[in-house]
């Protein structure tokens, strides 16, 4: 028993640690708390932390039959916990949320992932290294001068273990299963991720493995209508009826979902360095919103919002869960049906977090990955090719292999990383050198996109360009900040620019495109269309808060709690928090209701019956 109590002990230390380094690391967290709302986060968290270090405990302990295995043991399980921590907390910087089912694709991706840590944190990196040799050499010192022997009790105190190690894992003394959403009872986002270590995170998820994903349980507001009566009022609003005309019946298509830009770091949308100059002259010449919300934060999650109009499942994606096998409607398969030829491309592996899977699922006749790309300009930085090579590759299959008319994807991988290709001169934009090599990738993605763009029109004159981020990464704002994203539709010689003063969706994509192309929009779909609609509304989740936003209005929901938060958009696209008036309350049950029935829907398999109510 004494064993069991040592390594829960220093599990426990462990984890206390690596909870001060996140709370000082991570960027959105570091200036936002004070050190005593991040103290009071960092232990009211402990029954997660309890969690781990009694699931270590146990099984650490069940080598204590002799010494030497039982330490060395010991020292790489709490080395290996350290580095996990430490780990999360460079995912968390980039992704602001927890690793989580992520876990899954992990060893496919180990080596963008190996190579965005060192570009991105390559001090922290050190700093881990350094730690984990302490920490092994430091155990293993100690326990080889502490006596230990066999208790005559054995087999009883390792059921006595298991017992005890079940209630850490159950969380206590509580009537449901510890759940990482219930980090959100703290009462602040930042406290809560805080609180949560990304070791249970991971943890829950493994032993979820079997579901991979669940249906999140909203809260019910008292005296509510029903929530079907709400979405129908919501889809039975008054509308426009404008069409652009278009010469062409069937132009080309082409989606650029650009790596993890993010409007925050754009000066076409308030922010102070021209970091993209060819999108922000291209903007004033596109049809075009005042800025687009972002379904998730990975690829796949982006992809389905976009292509099948729906809402991912809150905080993941359908992408190699359950889910996806599922039927989904998508502007792809309605394009297909129209004729038109079609391919994915990435800069990535095409099975990167399923990417490439996902895409075909949703229509597209041909996935490409970096190991299709031979011919190459530069070297590969760690995720993949860089753009410039990835949309010569576009080029030449779209001449050789696409018939006219063509709906293409392409995913890039230059902003997956921070790494310039060899030769690209280096800006300076601001003095933090993470920002710096963040925004300086992102102004060379914004050069190749306008090479590519310029040689396309010019040899596919009939072409619309959708061009827009999968999502956003490496932000250190807010919630909403991290989920604002770029958006236009562009054609020299197909459409007039159109500006639209109203915050949209990525599921509002594929209505848009199929009303400019005169194709009645899916009965599935639940964006809407910028040319038909009025009244439009933008969602988000973020590590346990749904964000909604209607106009220049929006909320936060934090679902654990039901609590609700309330502000304005300002048009430098910043929050300002308003008390949450009647207005804001309605926008309440809109939110809970539109979610709710759509998360019915998907995880019953039924998103085609959406307009049924």
């Amino acid at each position: 028993m004494k064993n069991y109590v040592v390594v829960f002990v220093v599990g426990y230390c462990v984890l206390v640690c690596t909870k001060f380094i996140f709370s000082m690391y991570v960027s959105q967290l570091a200036h936002s708390l004070e050190y005593m709302q991040i103290l009071y986060a960092i232990f009211w968290g402990y029954k997660f932390d309890l969690a781990v270090s009694g699931a270590v405990a146990l099984m650490v302990t069940f080598f204590d039959f002799h010494k030497k295995t039982f330490l060395y043991v010991f020292a790489l399980a709490l080395t290996g916990l350290f580095l996990f921590q430490m780990s999360d907390i460079m995912y968390f910087e980039d992704s602001s949320r927890h690793i989580g089912y992520e876990i899954f694709s992990a060893l496919h991706d180990s080596k963008g992932l190996m190579a965005t840590a060192l570009t991105q944190h390559a001090m922290l990196v050190s700093f881990s290294l350094i730690g984990a040799l302490v920490l092994f050499a430091l155990i293993i010192r100690v326990g080889l001068h502490t006596h230990m022997s066999l208790s005559k009790t054995y087999a009883l105190e390792k059921f006595f273990m298991i017992a005890i190690t079940i209630f850490f894992v159950r969380g206590m003394f509580q009537h449901i299963p510890l759940h990482p959403w219930q980090a959100n009872n703290v009462g602040d986002e930042r406290a809560a991720a805080i609180a949560l270590n990304g070791a249970y995170n991971t943890l829950y998820v493994l032993a979820n493995a079997n579901k991979q994903v669940e249906q999140v349980t909203l809260p019910q507001i008292e005296g509510m209508p029903h929530y079907k009566e709400i979405v129908k009022e919501m889809y039975e609003s008054e509308s426009k009826n404008f069409t652009p005309n278009l010469a062409v019946e069937k132009p080309n298509i082409v989606f650029v979902l650009s790596e993890s830009w993010t409007a925050e770091y754009m000066k076409s949308y308030g922010y102070e360095h021209a970091t993209t100059p060819f999108f922000d002259s291209l903007l004033q010449q596109s049809v075009r919103p005042k800025v687009m919300i972002a379904n998730g934060h990975r690829t796949t999650e982006g992809i389905f919002a976009t292509f099948a109009s729906y809402q991912n499942p809150l905080g993941k994606s359908i992408a190699k869960s359950q889910l996806q096998n599922f039927s989904y409607n998508s502007v792809i398969k309605i394009l297909r049906d129209k004729g038109y030829s079609s391919a994915f491309f990435q800069g990535s592996a095409k099975d990167t977090s399923g990417t490439g899977s996902l895409a075909t699922d949703l229509g597209f006749e041909q996935s490409y990955g970096k190991s299709n790309i031979k011919d190459r300009i530069y070297d590969e930085n760690g995720w993949g090719v860089h753009d410039t090579d990835l949309f010569n590759f576009v080029h030449a299959t779209v001449n050789t292999k696409l018939q006219e008319p063509f709906v293409i994807g392409i995913n890039g991988a230059s902003t997956h990383d921070s790494v310039l290709p060899t030769g690209f001169e280096e800006k300076y934009f601001v003095a933090d050198t993470r920002i710096n090599q963040i925004l300086n990738t992102l102004h060379y993605s914004d050069f190749a996109l306008q090479e590519f763009v310029t040689r396309l029109e010019k040899e596919y004159p009939n072409t619309l360009f959708v061009i827009m981020a999968d999502h956003c990464s490496g932000i250190a704002s807010g919630s909403l900040e991290n989920y604002m994203i770029p958006f236009l539709i562009y054609s020299k010689k197909l459409l007039e620019p159109q500006y639209y003063d109203v915050v949209v969706s990525q599921r509002d994509v594929a209505p848009t495109l199929l009303t400019l192309l005169k194709i009645d929009t899916h009965k599935s779909f639940t964006g809407k269309s910028m040319f038909l609609e009025n009244r439009f509304f933008a969602d988000y989740f973020h590590n346990g808060i749904l964000g909604w936003i209607e106009e220049d209005r929006g909320i936060e929901v934090d679902l654990s709690a039901n609590t609700l938060a309330c502000y304005t958009l300002k048009d430098s696209l910043k929050q300002e928090k308003e008390v949450c008036s009647t207005t804001y309350t309605q926008m309440h049950q809109r939110a809970l209701s539109f979610t709710r029935y759509s998360q019915e829907l998907l995880f019953a398999g039924k998103t085609q019956d959406f307009f049924s109510y």
